[in-house]
């Protein structure tokens, strides 16, 4: 039996599209997508003529007219809940598949075609499918496999080519894995609202904070607001030194000016090095970073005659770990360790601990995007005392959450908005305020961001975000929003 490839009828976006969606959800699917997006494709191919066809009932005949109106989420949660009573018919698992092929489902698509595979071994159309979704998950091997059994089975010309050229593009693309890089570089400007984070009745939070009266802000204490320009650049290198193994490295730099106060203008360099290995549906991910942040904000003249500035050196370990909890759901466990080191400013340095737990969703009926809620949690320690002598320093909780949505990446234009809420509590009583023994904060963080791609590499972003604090300390009330349009480059 051969497989008709001349009948195929394609209902899916290019592979190279899909890839490109991948690269932002992690290391590893980065580099595979960043190299497989020269690979042919073909569309989902109908059941070999030279074998009687199942005739397909009402729940396959509308999964497959969902699919072909680009609805396979849907289609796939109507065939997902007949699954245990139908599993086991060819003809259901290879439109369970092909709608979990199509809506990012690949583990649960492999296992359909496997399935359908094991009743009937030449259902040719179903091994295609498998060796595709092989390839969509990295595992060129297998995928390999499938398509040179299928070699000798086929008899028509524009099928054998396609096969071969699967095959090959495999072949180059295991002789270069071994490393891919991608860069970027964006530009742009905007409007900050509130540079220094400065509450806006200094004088009066002053007297609340501490009963001193008459006291008029100066330095970082005045609210400013100003125009800045953006640079930005990156870079990112991953080594998939095994299909289920991959090393990776990523490196950026941040510029600011600001167009009235000079002061304020900063830099922004992050490194970042790690390793993720795969389990099947899991993965866990290790990763060591540093950064190094400078800004000299306004003066302040000291005792010392230094000027204390708010540049800063941070830099730690994460490890996280990843895993399926449903076909549209995935769980991330992770903790972080860091540290803080302030140049001028010693009193300010810490030592944080983190833990986190995200949980991340793909709605059925959102194709292409998710959505997710994380929780965390943590400690600040001190590194040494406000003043010598004393037990008081800048030690301190957190907890907080934060949900996000995110929109079809495959789309010309997505989006991601994040909403975030934590609250601070002080550990040292009077850290911070002379009449307020202990200090508490509720953060709240809004930021939208949106996406227009243009051709050859070429976006628009747009965005905005917006941040405000309430304590019980008045010196520490503040609210800053900030919005600008970057204009960016991705070099692949």
């Amino acid at each position: 039996m051969s497989i008709l490839f001349g009948s195929v009828q394609d209902q899916n976006p290019s592979i190279a599209p899909r890839m490109k969606s991948l690269v932002v959800l992690t290391a590893a699917t980065c580099a595979l997508g960043l190299i497989l997006g020269a690979l042919p494709t073909s569309g989902h191919a109908q059941a070999p003529a030279a074998v009687a066809k199942p005739t397909l009932d009402a729940s396959l005949a509308e999964a497959q007219a969902l699919i072909e109106q680009k609805r396979a989420a849907v289609a796939f949660a109507k065939l997902a809940a007949l699954e245990n009573a139908r599993a086991g018919e060819p003809a259901f698992d290879y439109w369970l598949g092909v709608a979990g092929f199509e809506s990012g489902r690949l583990e649960r698509a492999a296992v359909a075609f496997e399935r359908a595979l094991v009743v009937d071994p030449e259902f040719d159309s179903a091994r295609l499918e498998l060796g595709r979704t092989y390839l969509r998950m990295g595992t060129l091997d297998l995928a390999e496999q499938e398509f040179r059994r299928l070699l000798p089975r086929t008899a028509n010309a524009d099928g054998k080519r396609m096969l071969e050229s699967y095959i090959a593009e495999i072949a180059r693309v295991k002789a270069r894995q071994k490393f891919a890089v991608s860069r970027f570089v964006e530009f742009g400007a905007g409007r900050d609202t509130n540079l220094s984070s400065t509450t806006g009745s200094f004088s009066e939070a002053i007297r609340s904070s501490f009963g001193l009266t008459g006291i008029l802000p100066s330095g970082n204490s005045i609210k400013r607001s100003d125009n800045f320009g953006a640079l930005n650049t990156g870079g990112e290198l991953v080594w998939r030194y095994r299909e289920d193994r991959t090393l990776f490295a990523t490196a950026g730099a941040r510029l600011r000016s600001y167009s009235e106060f000079n002061d304020y203008q900063y830099g922004l360099l992050d490194v970042t090095v790690g390793h993720e290995a795969r389990y099947g549906t899991s993965a866990l991910s290790y990763a060591a970073f540093a950064q190094a942040f400078r800004q000299d904000g306004a003066f302040i003249d000291t005792i010392a005659n230094t000027r204390i500035t708010n540049d800063r050196n941070s830099g730690g370990a994460t490890i996280d770990w990843r895993t399926e909890i449903a076909s549209n759901a995935q769980l991330t466990l992770g903790m972080q360790g860091s540290v803080y080191r302030y140049r001028s400013n010693p009193t300010q340095d810490t030592d944080q601990g983190t833990l986190n737990a995200t949980l991340t969703i793909q709605p059925e009926a959102w194709y292409g995007g998710n959505i997710g809620i994380g929780v965390f949690g943590g400690r600040d320690r001190a590194k040494r005392a406000l003043i010598p002598g004393t037990s008081t320093d800048v030690s301190r909780r957190n907890l907080g959450l934060r949900v996000f949505a995110q929109s079809d990446l495959r789309s010309p234009v997505s989006a991601i908005a994040s909403l975030g809420f934590s609250q601070r509590r002080d550990d040292s009583a009077f850290a911070r305020a002379g009449l307020v023994e202990f200090g508490r904060d509720r953060l709240l963080d809004a930021s939208v961001r949106v996406t227009w791609r243009l051709d050859d590499g070429w976006a628009l972003v747009p965005y905005v975000a917006y941040v405000r604090n309430q304590s019980n300390i008045s010196l520490y009330n503040f609210s800053k929003s900030e919005g600008g349009i970057m204009i960016r480059f991705d070099i692949q």
